[in-house]
């Protein structure tokens, strides 16, 4: 598996389209869940951009996968099934999605 490169908060996020706030998970305990302010989304109750925000982690782990041996190995066999320009498309835009995420271009 590669090497992780994130210096970002990876989630769990959620958003509270009432208050603005994106957070993230920081820990669990008998008490409950215990979250931290990500960011404040301005704008209208329930700001769509909210729930994109929220879902970047996910967003990124998926994204992420074609960086690794697996997501490799997926993307091989994708290639051999003679989809081998849209496999390389692929691979091709998911580093750039990571590397854009990471702060590296």
């Amino acid at each position: 598996m590669s090497e992780r490169k994130e210096r970002f908060t990876l989630g769990q996020w959620t958003f509270d389209p009432y208050t603005g706030f994106v957070d993230s998970l920081v820990s669990e305990d008998e008490e409950g869940a215990n979250y931290e302010s990500v960011c404040e989304v301005s704008g209208a109750i329930g700001d769509p951009n909210g729930y994109l925000i929220a879902a970047a982690p996910k967003m990124y782990e998926f994204v992420h996968f074609f960086e690794t041996v697996a997501g490799q190995v997926i993307l091989l066999a994708a290639q051999k099934s003679g989809m081998k320009k849209e496999a390389h498309e692929i691979y091709e835009e998911a580093i750039r999605i990571c590397k854009k995420a990471r702060g590296e271009e």
